[in-house]
């Protein structure tokens, strides 16, 4: 979505971009939580709903460009199509509350940064707040790992936990960890010295949050981004690719406590030092399957363990992306959240294809920024075996990168080339 009067991509940040960065910010750092009187006049709420008038303002004066169009399509047809299972939810209420504060609020993020941000400094600051944001939670991570604060026994082993309620429990502070590293790596040759030194900071706040939240998802999404990213590295294909970030890996090993080395291993030995979650995840695999035989059309957003509950007698959840998607929107709806996340790889794709030929700092930066949302993404969609993502804010800020970064590529494509 852009301004088709102009070609500037290099216009200052203005009102409606700097009141987006700090929505990014606000919410990342979950603000209106951490400030009682942010929280008790609804601060989130009222700059939402602020940022969401002034965007349907200004849609009447952009366009939508062609590579723009299916990834707008999908997006639309997909936060309907969950609409429709609200309604034929088993839980109507249940399955409401979840989608309006859940998937329909998160889904203005990506309207937001499409919107507001449709030039490389705008992009830039909407970045630099998301990036503050990781750092205020990266920091608080590794202070309370330092100070034992934020770290307590769970499933037989200490975990780092989070300071804020989304990035409380391990696997989704180990998930925030892996999902930094896309940004990091791709970015750092890009930002000027202070940025490198904040993402090096970055990175070291990820590093401690991921090996000592324990999160064996956590690991394993990170070693296959390991693995891809030297994959495309060096180019050696997979087996080169694979020989390395074993050689890394064995030693790194060297460095990690024998407590997390255990919680390493029992991805491959089923053995745990407390419990028996992968005894149970098993079970909810086999639970979800037999509810998705009995409701092969879905049973309604969210409402999963009312109906496992009904079935089996067990409340927990998929524990799984796919099995959520399958379990609450059934057979087309997990066709659709594929075409979804298609279509944010494909406009991607498009975007680094535009600029392949062009070799300014700001088309640099754009193409950093089109790979980082791509790992970004995998990471999600790895992290997604063993969680539940379908609800939460990622994809629509990948969506929201996305589409800013797919139309500022249009402007500067059109500038080399008028």
């Amino acid at each position: 979505m852009n301004n088709s009067k102009s070609l500037d991509y290099s216009g200052k940040i203005d009102f409606w971009s700097f009141m987006a960065g700090v929505y990014v910010f606000s919410w990342f750092t979950q603000l209106g939580l951490r400030i009682e009187l942010l929280g008790a006049i609804r601060y989130e709420f009222i700059l939402g709903l602020f940022l969401t008038l002034g965007a349907f303002f200004q849609l009447s004066s952009q366009k939508i460009y062609k590579s723009d169009r299916p990834l707008v399509s999908i997006s639309v047809l997909y936060i309907l199509y969950m609409a429709l299972f609200v309604v034929l939810s088993v839980d109507v209420l249940y399955s409401w509350n979840i989608y309006l504060n859940r998937a329909f609020k998160f889904s203005l993020m990506a309207l937001f940064v499409a919107v507001f941000i449709d030039t490389v400094p705008k992009l830039k600051f909407v970045l630099f707040c998301y990036f503050l944001a990781a750092l205020k939670a990266g920091q608080e991570g590794f202070l309370g790992w330092l100070s034992g604060s934020l770290v307590w026994e769970n499933q037989g082993i200490n975990r780092l936990h989070g300071s804020i309620s989304m990035y409380e429990h391990p696997n989704n502070f180990g998930g925030f960890a892996v999902c930094l590293f896309p940004f990091i790596y791709n970015f750092f040759p890009v930002v000027n010295k202070p940025m490198k030194i904040g993402l090096i900071c970055l990175g070291v706040f990820g590093l401690v949050i991921l090996l000592f939240a324990g999160s064996r998802t956590g690991y394993v999404a990170f070693a296959l981004l390991v693995l891809y990213v030297l994959g495309k590295r060096f180019k050696r294909g997979f087996f080169g690719a694979f020989f390395l970030a074993s050689i890394l890996m064995l030693v790194s090993l060297n460095f990690i406590p024998d407590e997390y080395k255990g919680r390493f291993e029992s991805i491959f030995t089923q053995k745990e030092a407390e419990g028996s979650s992968a005894n149970t995840r098993k079970q909810i695999i086999y639970d979800a399957i037999d509810v998705f035989i009995e409701h092969p059309m879905g049973v309604g957003i969210g409402a999963f363990p009312k109906v496992r509950i009904e079935m089996f007698g067990e409340f927990q959840d998929t524990h799984n992306l796919y099995l959520e998607v399958l379990t609450n929107m059934g057979f087309i709806g997990l066709l659709i959240f594929y075409l979804f996340v298609k279509r944010i790889i494909n406009a991607n794709r498009h975007t680094l294809s535009r600029l392949s030929d062009i070799d300014t700092p700001d088309a640099k930066f754009i193409i950093a920024c089109g790979n980082a949302v791509i790992a970004y993404i995998a990471a999600r969609l790895i992290l997604g075996m063993f969680g539940m993502d379908m609800y939460e804010i990622y994809w629509w800020w990948a969506i929201g990168l996305t589409l800013a970064c797919c139309n500022i590529a249009y402007k500067i494509y059109d500038s080399q080339h008028r």
